[in-house]
């Protein structure tokens, strides 16, 4: 599985990107500065880029199976700014992604 890691060189970033690679996924950090991480593996790429970077999100989440954010507020980053650019993520992911949106319910009508 190609699991993109948003958010990898916060506090819970690094054991997201570790355990990910453990268990046999190619793991793509998407991270401002990569100098804060220190990971070598041959399953493993950084892209550097802000979340309101699109076309480095869109290198990022190009042929991604998933997502994982490990993202956090500081000093710097609201949790708006967050929110906003998750959902920058997510819709650039939504339409390189085959298929219908994944869902947690039924869609309307179908019950």
């Amino acid at each position: 599985m190609n699991v993109i890691v948003a958010g990898a060189t916060g506090g819970v970033g690094p054991e997201v990107v570790t355990q990910a690679l453990a268990a046999g996924h190619h793991v793509t950090a998407y991270l401002r500065n990569p100098a804060k991480l220190a990971v070598t593996h041959s399953d493993f790429t950084v892209i550097t880029g802000e979340l309101t970077d699109r076309d480095a999100v869109r290198r990022a989440v190009h042929g991604a199976d998933a997502i994982i954010s490990a993202l956090g507020p500081s000093l710097d980053r609201t949790v708006i700014w967050i929110a906003q650019g998750l959902l920058a993520v997510v819709l650039l992911m939504a339409g390189s992604m085959p298929g219908p949106p994944a869902t947690s319910r039924p869609p309307p009508g179908s019950g």
